[in-house]
């Protein structure tokens, strides 16, 4: 999953210390797959091509 991939780069070890002081536990944090949108209006998009899909698979995929 790209949000729960996302929150467990070392980038944003922040973000995962801040989840923890408002009393999320890791295991909950995995539980419920929780994770992390970055600041990037194509990272998904950017994520999905990497992954093999092509830009007409997406496109159709919104219908």
């Amino acid at each position: 999953n790209f949000y729960v991939k996302n929150l467990y780069s070392e980038n944003v070890a922040h973000i995962r210390r801040y989840l923890n002081s408002r009393g999320f536990k890791s295991t909950t944090i995995k539980q419920f797959e929780l994770g992390y949108a970055p600041n990037r209006w194509d990272g998904l998009t950017n994520y999905a091509i990497k992954s093999g899909f092509n830009v007409n698979e997406l496109l159709q995929s919104r219908q």
